[in-house]
Formats: structure tokens, C-alpha cells, sequence
């Protein structure tokens, strides 16, 4: 009897999710999956910030970058958000061609979200409703830890001397999270039901 092959394929399927989300024309959001040379070239990434975690180096062509951040309520974001957008202009900056910056943290749920949350804030002058709002549409497993919410809703308080969410807590649940950043699917959805007489 001939034993069975136990060679591993030349090429492993890539998890669920190891693609990355395109936020904006020149920055993609993802976990640490989607940080694999192959992808990153797929997507044209110059540049990748891996925040908490070690990124996956192996080409030249692109710039690798690593945020000390943990996943924890009291860790402090402000300075990994500096960082970033320090990181982030510099490569948009690139007088040949503008750089694409891929930010990944290991899920791609709380950190990295939450450092462009802040870069959002800051660069593209969005309220964290609306910055939210597109991460989630784009990646709906985004979901900041409480303390990260909490910095962000401070951050925009320094910003735009207001807060545009009036929650201690971002939901759990995905249809809960984009009730909460007014998703007009959601309220297309709402609407559409027959309505007693």
C-alpha cells in the first residue's frame, strides 16, 4: 500500500478576510493576512504601518513601519495616531507617485481602526461619525475597544469642539453599529417595511 501524499500544496489557500478594505484612494485597513507581499503588491501598498504587531517583511519596494500599541482599554492611541499620519503624508507625498499605505494590526477590528479613525479626524477633516461610518462600511468587523472609543470622541472634542457620537460604548453587532453612524442602507431597509393602517 502507497502512503499517503503529505505534501503541503505549493500554494496555501489565504484565510477569510485576507484581503484588505480600501478606506480611501491611497489607504487600505486590514488584519495581519492582508500584509503578505503577494497582496500588498496585488494592491499596490507601498507603505505598511503594523500596529501591535511585527509586520511581515520581505520587499524592498515596500516601506514597513511598526506602532507599539496594545489592545487595551487604557493604552494610550495618541501618539500611535501621530505616527501614522507622519507615516501616512510622507507617502502620499511621494513626488513620483503617491504611495498606498496599508494599516493592519492582527484582526484589523479595534487597533488599527482606531489609528485611522484618528487620521481621518485630523487629515481629512471628518467627524468620527462619518470616519467610523466608512471603516465600518468597509470593514464591518470594526469595532474600537471602549477606552480607543473614548480617546477618539476626545480627540474630536479637540478638534471640532463637539462630539458627532453620544454613546459610551460602540455596539457589538454590525446592524447595531451602522444604525449608530446612520447607514441609509439600514434606514432604506426600515422604511421599506409595511407600515400598519
Amino acid at each position: 500500500m502507497t502512503p499517503p501524499d503529505r505534501r503541503k500544496p505549493a500554494t496555501s489557500p489565504q484565510p477569510k478576510g485576507s484581503e484588505p478594505a480600501q478606506i480611501l484612494p491611497y489607504l487600505y485597513l486590514g488584519s495581519r493576512f492582508t500584509s503578505t507581499p503577494e497582496i500588498a503588491l496585488a494592491h499596490g501598498i507601498t507603505h505598511i504601518i503594523s500596529v501591535g504587531c511585527t509586520p511581515m517583511q520581505g520587499i524592498k519596494s515596500i516601506s514597513y513601519h511598526r506602532l507599539r500599541l496594545e489592545d487595551t482599554p487604557d493604552a494610550d492611541i495618541k501618539v500611535a495616531i501621530e505616527l501614522a499620519i507622519a507615516i501616512i503624508n510622507n507617502a502620499k507625498s511621494q513626488t513620483n507617485k503617491p504611495g498606498r499605505v496599508l494599516v493592519h494590526c492582527v484582526a484589523g477590528i479595534s487597533r488599527s481602526p482606531s489609528i485611522l479613525a484618528g487620521y481621518m479626524m485630523r487629515e481629512e477633516g471628518m467627524s468620527l461619525r462619518d470616519a467610523l461610518g466608512v471603516l465600518v462600511r468597509a470593514r464591518p468587523r470594526v469595532r474600537p475597544n471602549e477606552g480607543f472609543f473614548k480617546q477618539l470622541k476626545e480627540v474630536e472634542l479637540t478638534i471640532r469642539e463637539t462630539v458627532s457620537l453620544e454613546v459610551d460604548v460602540f455596539p457589538t453587532t454590525v446592524k447595531e453599529r451602522l444604525r449608530l453612524l446612520g447607514d441609509d442602507a439600514t434606514k432604506d431597509k426600515d422604511a421599506q417595511k409595511p407600515q400598519k393602517t
